[in-house]
């Protein structure tokens, strides 16, 4: 069975189709590569996923549950956290504070009990991410880079099964790249599903198991990571010459 499955998703707004009829499949412990051009309805699928918008049409099932049109904080509890495009992090917070949040709003099954818990767990992320010494800076003083960190780890806080990272390496420099690729492969072998949003093919080739191509709203490819950039359609939808 797939740990997060979706049947026929579709969303709509105001007559515009955002998504038509997806299906996807995730297994455990897999990586798994979102991409297609600006627009596609990469990110609309996430914030259907993770409860933002219901479907309009289709079902959204985790590990063998209807989910589809719960509100985000319940998703997060189940066991799915995500990042976003545009960086949210709680202005007016320090590094630390920020990732506790994600500690004690996350999973119902490893929330922690106490608050000296709640710190051990976010030092952890915040040691994981290589930012424990920025736990104490004002969240806003920080990088994009340092940030997009803090954004992951108040998502692994929550101790989730499935991350969705949504463009976690744009504006990134090349070496802050190759240190996200090794961050994202580390984080699965914490056992945590991954899906990834991105446009640095180089990154999405190295790190997916899998690929999903997403055009106009609609699945057009779907494979490994050598067949799809291989596929016609994927060429001339998105890839290019």
């Amino acid at each position: 069975m797939p740990l997060l499955e979706g049947k026929r998703i579709t969303r709509t707004f105001g007559g515009v189709e955002a998504l038509l009829r997806i299906d996807f499949k995730i297994q455990e412990d897999e990586i798994l590569g979102l991409i297609g051009p600006n627009g596609a309805g990469k990110t609309t699928l996430f914030n259907v996923i993770t409860g933002v918008y219901p479907p309009t049409e289709g079902q959204v099932i985790y590990k063998g549950e209807d989910i589809s049109g719960y509100k985000p904080d319940r998703i997060s509890s189940l066991g799915i956290a995500r990042t976003y495009q545009l960086v949210r992090t709680f202005r007016g917070l320090s590094v630390l504070e920020n990732v506790l949040l994600g500690a004690f709003y996350g999973s119902e099954i490893s929330r922690p009990n106490n608050n000296a818990l709640a710190l051990q767990q976010a030092g952890e992320d915040l040691d994981f991410l290589r930012i424990l010494e920025l736990a104490d800076d004002p969240v806003e003083n920080l990088t994009m880079g340092a940030r997009k960190k803090v954004e992951i780890a108040r998502a692994l806080a929550t101790r989730p099964k499935i991350l969705l990272l949504d463009e976690v390496m744009a504006g990134l420099n090349p070496t802050e790249i190759e240190e996200m690729i090794g961050i994202i492969q580390k984080i699965r072998e914490r056992g945590i599903t991954v899906v990834l949003i991105e446009h640095h093919m180089q990154a999405v080739m190295n790190l997916s198991d899998r690929i999903v191509v997403i055009h106009y709203g609609q699945k057009i490819a779907e494979g490994a990571p050598e067949d799809v950039v291989n596929n016609p359609k994927v060429i001339e939808a998105y890839l290019g010459d």
